[in-house]
């Protein structure tokens, strides 16, 4: 199961668990919104903290997709097939019997929109394979190059470092300067978080088999602080997983001398100018060139395409700003000041934070006023689509983002007969919106 889908499909026990959903933009933090406090001055509790650690954690995901010269990508693309199958469906004469497999149709723009689908998801999980060894305790590291990458194994596991273990060091290691921690602290929760049964460092490998080679090294100081670094960095490129080999190839044959592994990094990048600038250049160039094209449906009445572009806008702007991400965290940052992380969320806003009690959206007010809609339109689509392609009868409305507001809220076949739901109050089934912004309104049979 990819990556896309693994939040449509989870058991209603593992719903509240922090995730974050890329392709509906949905953070999900796990605990009630009042338990943050983002909007008070009172001082923030030890509880407290590890619920914001959670929501800092999801929110560098979300800024790792729309501020990065490798996310931005990754969303057009991934909004250009929802238009491409939003158009093929509207203008095909085709009917769906509910649920349907997309890929049995016989409508080959259709079939297109779902191909570049699939095309970005592989993308997402690109390089990033663990493999189980049958040692019976770890072993020192072992790094290896290959042509698509470089691996780390521990006589435990074989860890391809792509872009999930990238990602997610970043956001680790950000929660974990969030909360202060020194290496040493580091390296005692990830014991605590890698143990499986009797074994330390043999499961959950994405998040700490990095930090561990370097700091088993006992070599360097500020190595969290630096990996932060270099993993941010490695986003630059449009083929992170790349970054990170080159990476540790220069670091093997240089006689580099630091003793911190910031400053270690920082020598590394001096070396990384024009692959820095190519990455950016090609990143924005291509999408500037998707909103030039979706530049006239700004004020369409095609809901789903102002969306897009709306939302790409967005986007450009902060590939822009951040340079693609390069200057997105800076050393001086403070980043275990709860306010630091306020005003980052202030300043450049979040996707949907949903809580147990509330799902909302954070930011100034233009943000909200502005991207609100354009946020949920784009999630209807995004699980209406799924839903209609699987065998799972519960809507997610109701279910996997429970945001449903209708006087008709789980009655029975509410979502089932989207069509002929009414709702005296005007507040329209989020299922029937995204039927029809996909243009399954007159096409789907239940």
């Amino acid at each position: 199961m990819n990556t896309v889908d693994y939040n449509f499909y989870r058991y209603p026990n593992e719903v509240a668990k922090p995730s974050y959903t890329w392709d509906g933009m949905v953070l999900n933090i796990g605990c009630y919104e009042k338990d943050l406090k983002l909007n008070g001055t009172e001082k923030i509790t030890e509880e407290g903290k590890k619920n914001v650690s959670n929501l800092i954690h999801e929110y560098i995901h979300f800024l790792q997709n729309f501020c990065t010269a490798w996310g931005v990508p990754i969303f057009s693309d991934f909004a250009l097939s929802y238009q491409k199958i939003g158009a093929s469906i509207i203008s095909s004469k085709e009917v769906f019997n509910y649920p349907f497999d997309f890929k049995k149709s016989t409508n080959k723009d259709l079939l297109e929109g779902i191909k570049l689908r699939e095309t970005v998801i592989s993308r997402f999980n690109k390089f990033g394979n663990v493999v189980v060894l049958d040692g019976n305790d770890k072993t020192e590291m072992r790094l290896e190059f290959s042509e698509n990458g470089c691996t780390l194994s521990n006589n435990l596991l074989k860890v391809e470092l792509g872009l999930k273990v990238i990602r997610e060091h970043m956001a680790q290691i950000g929660t974990m300067l969030f909360f202060g921690f020194t290496d040493e602290q580091i390296h005692l929760e990830n014991e605590k978080n890698s143990l499986d049964k009797d074994k330390t460092f043999s499961r959950n490998s994405e998040y700490w088999i990095v930090f561990e080679y370097v700091y088993g090294m006992n070599k360097y100081s500020n190595i969290g602080r630096g990996l932060f670094l270099l993993t941010q960095s490695c986003l630059v490129y449009l083929n992170p997983e790349m970054g990170i080999k080159r990476f540790f190839q220069w670091f093997h044959r240089s006689k580099c001398t630091c003793n911190s592994f910031i400053e270690v990094v920082q020598e590394w990048l001096k070396t990384e100018e024009n692959y820095k600038k190519v990455g950016f250049e090609k990143s924005l160039e291509h999408c500037q060139k998707l909103l030039a094209m979706n530049e006239k449906h700004k004020d369409s009445e095609n809901e789903l395409f102002r969306t897009v572009y709306w939302i790409l806008k967005y986007s450009v702007e902060n590939l822009k700003k951040y340079c693609g991400g390069i200057t997105l965290f800076e050393l001086k940052d403070e980043l275990k000041d709860f306010n630091y992380w306020k005003g980052k969320m202030a300043t450049i806003g979040t996707g949907i934070v949903r809580y147990i009690d509330c799902t909302v959206i954070h930011g100034n007010k233009e943000h909200c006023a502005k991207m609100e809609q354009h946020l949920n339109i784009f999630l209807s689509c995004s699980l209406v689509l799924k839903h209609i392609n699987a065998t799972n009868k519960n809507c997610p409305f109701l279910d996997d983002i429970p945001i449903c507001v209708s006087e008709n809220r789980g009655i029975d076949k509410c979502y089932q007969n989207p069509f002929l739901i009414k709702d005296s109050n005007g507040k329209s089934c989020l299922f029937k919106a995204g039927s029809k912004l996909l243009g399954f309104d007159t096409k789907l049979k239940f």
